[in-house]
């Protein structure tokens, strides 16, 4: 079906938006004189006061981390993490980008014991790869795993814990 990216805590996770990406109802739209296919006209069901139109300062920044806690499909993360909180990662993985989430994950082990990352493909049921790492040591490279430009892999984890001495 499709990629689904996702990471869990016991601790409430922080969202992240692009800040790079506004989003205007259609009403908004037509106030600033965008042209709007017709079908919006031809459809009485679409709210056009509902922010359903998504504009971006460049291609390149399209695809900036977000992280949101609303999954859209909450009965997958439970299938694969007994977590309490979620949150899906939204992005295309990048040099950059990766070096980005490896802080946001960092910070997020100064409040939760434990973080996991998930890459699973959508109704699709395969053994799951798990591995794990440290605060510490964690490295870019580790989460290699999220790159799926070159396809994807399978369904894998990363379990990253912050040790006692990482705790003080």
């Amino acid at each position: 079906m499709s990629l689904f990216q996702f990471i869990t805590s016991e601790s409430p996770i922080e969202e992240i938006q692009n800040p790079h990406i506004e989003h205007l109802s259609i009403r908004q739209a037509r106030d600033l004189g965008m042209e709007l296919p017709n079908f919006i006209d031809e459809n009485p069901d679409i709210d056009v006061d509902q922010p359903i139109i998504s504009i971006c300062d460049s291609e390149e920044h399209l695809d900036d981390i977000e992280i949101k806690h609303d999954l859209g499909f909450g009965d997958e993360v439970a299938e694969y993490s007994r977590k309490e909180f979620s949150g899906r990662l939204f992005w295309r993985y990048s040099p950059k980008r990766v070096l980005e989430l490896e802080k946001y994950l960092r910070k997020m082990l100064e409040q939760s014991k434990e973080v996991e990352v998930w890459s699973i493909w959508l109704d699709e049921s395969a053994p799951v790869r798990i591995k794990s790492t440290t605060a510490s040591k964690l490295s870019a490279q580790d989460l290699k795993f999220l790159d799926i430009s070159e396809g994807f892999t399978g369904p894998e984890c990363l379990i990253i814990k912050r040790t006692k001495k990482e705790k003080d």
